[in-house]
């Protein structure tokens, strides 16, 4: 197999991904920004992935059943706690997606330690659901320097 690399002039709207990952569904982007699609479909991207986010609880429930495993993994460092200021109904969201991603890490832990899944298949999980928080944060950059530019 033969790999290149690929180089994007930085005005590029897009993200070339080679290699074994693929983000899960491409960003739409109009030619001249309409704020009001670009709110839609950044409004229909974050309601996907919260979607697949609240998915992946009830996922690791039901492994956690089938294995049966009644307590979850604790860990024995304090959180770190942050006040910060959530002004818009994205920054909610975004906030949300990562409470979500809090409550995973202890399952996933969980399942890994009594050997339902394996190290490997963790280290997987676990990017894959970062990844799904990182993309939406991303997207919302990007956008946001294309409407500034505009």
């Amino acid at each position: 197999m033969m790999w290149r690399r690929w180089r994007l002039p930085p005005s590029a709207p897009h993200r070339v991904t080679l290699g074994l990952t693929q983000t899960p569904e491409p960003l739409k982007i109009p030619g001249r920004f309409n704020v009001d699609k670009v709110e839609l479909e950044l409004r229909q991207l974050f309601d996907s992935r919260l979607a697949r986010l609240n998915q992946s609880p009830v996922d690791m429930e039901a492994k956690c059943q089938a294995n049966e495993i009644i307590t979850l993994a604790t860990y024995d460092v304090e959180p770190m706690y942050i006040e910060a200021k959530v002004y818009l109904t994205r920054g909610h969201l975004l906030l949300e997606m990562i409470g979500k991603v809090d409550q995973l890490m202890p399952m996933l832990e969980t399942l890994c330690i009594d050997e339902a899944i394996s190290a490997g298949q963790l280290n997987i999980e676990k990017s894959r659901i970062k990844k799904n928080v990182r993309g939406a944060a991303s997207a919302t950059r990007m956008l946001r320097g294309h409407l500034k530019k505009d």
